[in-house]
């Protein structure tokens, strides 16, 4: 008996084993084969001449076109070569559409950005601009049709496909990074919390007080009830924890140091 349940020990451990390595065996393929081409030539319709991709060795895309619109083209291919997961994201984040592959735990989340950014519509272009966002956007999905098969693995992780980038997909990403970049959806609720808390004496001790006679967005008699309150604060604390945002700070605060010589990798569009 005892050398029967060795014996099935033994097939129990290998077989957990071989699993574990044909999981591993398949992310493995899985993440090789969705990294985007970085050398070579790829053919693909929507330029009017030749355009060449130079990466130095930090990975950053160096373009060279002969004219304006293909060079936004090749912008877009190289950024959705880059980062298209993220802008994915960031797009559904934006457009309150990311309970759609997560599921209904996000619906707080999509909530929350469908409301902050209601009405807000894309101010007109002149017609000397309106061509950069068209051709930013066909050259992101002139990389998603010839990289069909070869997406970042987040997307074959979700089983879902991403639908073609428009040229108005950018202002979802500007209200996120806007939003991010922003303190007062949280210090605001906060200090109306601790107003409400403490008085009105015991607040002006503890914060600046704001001068009498200079105007204010909310009006003095407009106060939000402690029910409202607290339901804000869970939805933006949930809000952060699932984006997972940074805390806002210069862009400047982290220099590269010493510059060294890149090595090119070459690739043509």
């Amino acid at each position: 008996m005892k050398k029967w349940i060795i014996r099935i020990g033994v097939i129990l451990v290998s077989l957990i084993l071989i699993s574990t390595g044909l999981v591993y065996v398949w992310f493995q393929y899985s993440i090789r084969k969705s990294l985007p081409q970085f050398s070579g030539q790829v053919p693909v319709s929507g330029i009017t001449e030749d355009v060449e991709i130079i990466r130095d060795g930090y990975g950053v895309p160096h373009i060279y076109a002969r004219n304006e619109p293909d060079l936004y083209f090749a912008l877009g291919y190289a950024m959705a070569q880059d980062r298209f997961w993220q802008m994915e994201f960031q797009r559904r984040l934006g457009q309150g559409r990311l309970a759609e592959i997560f599921g209904e735990e996000l619906l707080e989340v999509d909530r929350y950005f469908r409301l902050m950014t209601a009405g807000w519509a894309r101010p007109p272009f002149s017609d000397e601009f309106a061509f950069i966002t068209n051709s930013f956007a066909d050259g992101v999905n002139a990389y998603l049709e010839t990289h069909a098969d070869r997406l970042p693995i987040e997307f074959k992780i979700l089983g879902c496909t991403p639908e073609p980038w428009t040229a108005n997909d950018y202002l979802a990403i500007s209200k996120v990074i806007n939003w991010g970049l922003s303190q007062g959806w949280r210090v605001d609720v906060t200090a109306g919390k601790i107003l409400e808390k403490v008085g009105e004496t015991k607040f002006k001790e503890a914060f600046p007080a704001w001068p009498g006679d200079s105007p204010v967005i909310v009006p003095q008699d407009l106060q939000m009830s402690a029910a409202l309150s607290d339901a804000i604060s869970q939805v933006l604390s949930r809000v952060e924890k699932q984006v997972n945002l940074p805390a806002p700070g210069a862009s400047n605060n982290s220099p590269l140091g010493s510059y060294q010589p890149p090595s090119l990798a070459r690739g043509k569009i």
